[in-house]
């Protein structure tokens, strides 16, 4: 980081989030939706965003182009900057004297696995605990670039020094709010545990098995004999400096492979859905980082937003986002994450959390995803849940 200016160039990871955010229609966005069983004054909830930002630097940062590559910047209190803003909080009035709060984070700060670590500190300050989770106000670092970090191949890259200067193009981090809404659906403690365990014993997760159903319904839908699913893979503990990662942050590995699709369901369909996840698994093993230039990850981007791509099943289930909320937990009584799908290629995204024992499975089909998809997600859950009963 440039003390003076404040500047960090983008990693890899992160441009190509930042990039697609803003070439396809704000897909690359994550809103988490929780509601507290309290009731606040405005007062009070504007105190918690300001300690909030005092304890997270990252959230005062803005997205530049200089010279081509994507930089962060602090965000100058003369001159704040809205529409570069990379985060929004909207609050509202819940049931019974509850209050409802969605946050909307850019993804090239924060990812769905350490979401459940920005709430709990803003919650800290809404209820007046400081550091809750042994951190001070303040005490958070800006992360790291991790393409200046020693990945677990052994792959050194030396540090970076370029000199940046002021594009006469900025770019645009604008948060987008899609016309096509998410469809969410939650099973019950007893049902998200039965459905665990059952794909567990199959050498199944419950997303890999969703997705393989939703990758079936999409070849169907688009026509398409080529269908890939991909899932987000943490990268946390692979670098050699994975103590200077902090929570939260950017750290992704965007993992495809072609989906074995076809019509049989059952046992048809669990084979399937074993070999697709076998496929990403050795994908997420040969992982590597990239390191691209941004004019390339431009470039990329540009190509797959111009010809469409190739429909897609995104998963990511990040687990339990209790053990993140820590003594929260108490005092909430719903907890989601959505993943924005935006102009992405035809396809849908999962994201998959529990609460409280709970399953949440939400899905964002975006302006290019078939409108018969969330009754196909629909239709996967309910079967999941019933093979998952009745065996």
């Amino acid at each position: 980081m440039n003390g003076d200016e404040g500047v960090r160039r983008l990693s890899d990871t992160e441009a190509t989030f930042a990039y697609t955010h803003a070439l396809m229609g704000g897909s690359t966005q994550l809103t988490t939706e929780f509601t507290v069983n309290a009731a606040f004054s405005p007062e009070r909830v504007e105190r918690a965003v300001e300690l909030w930002l005092r304890r997270f630097p990252l959230l005062s940062l803005r997205i530049a182009d200089l010279d081509g590559s994507l930089w962060f910047r602090r965000e100058s209190p003369e001159a704040p900057s809205p529409e570069g803003r990379l985060w929004r909080l909207r609050v509202g009035h819940g049931p019974a004297a509850a209050t409802r709060f969605a946050f909307t984070c850019h993804h090239a700060i924060c990812d769905g696995y350490s979401t459940g670590h920005l709430v709990r500190a803003f919650l800290d300050g809404l209820f007046g605990i400081p550091g809750g989770d042994g951190f001070r106000p303040g005490a958070d670092p800006l992360p790291p670039d991790i393409d200046g970090l020693t990945y677990a191949s052994g792959d050194i890259r030396p540090p970076r020094t370029p000199q940046a200067r002021r594009s006469p193009c900025p770019y645009s981090a604008r948060l987008t709010a899609s016309a096509d809404g998410p469809v969410t659906f939650t099973l019950t403690p007893r049902e998200s545990r039965r459905l665990r365990n059952w794909c567990r014993a199959r050498e199944l997760t419950v997303g890999g098995l969703l997705a393989t159903g939703l990758a079936d319904s999409l070849a169907r839908e688009t026509g398409r004999e080529e269908v890939t699913v991909s899932t987000a893979v943490s990268l946390r503990r692979r670098y050699a400096e994975h103590s200077l990662i902090t929570e939260p942050g950017c750290v992704l590995g965007l993992v495809r492979t072609p989906a074995r699709t076809g019509t049989g369901t059952g046992d048809d369909q669990v084979d399937r859905a074993r070999e697709n996840a076998a496929a990403l698994r050795s994908a997420a093993h040969a992982w590597r980082p990239a390191r691209r230039a941004h004019a390339r990850i431009r470039q990329s981007v540009e190509r797959e937003a111009a010809g469409g791509g190739v429909p897609e099943i995104r998963v990511t289930d990040i687990g339990s986002v209790d053990a993140a909320l820590g003594s929260h937990t108490a005092r909430l009584t719903e907890f989601r994450t959505v993943a924005a799908r935006g102009d992405a290629p035809p396809g849908g995204t999962l994201h998959l959390s529990s609460f409280m024992g709970a399953l949440t499975v939400a899905l964002s089909t975006g302006s290019k995803g078939p409108a018969r998809l969330a009754a196909a997600a629909e239709r996967a859950v309910r079967e999941a849940v019933l093979l998952s009963a009745s065996r």
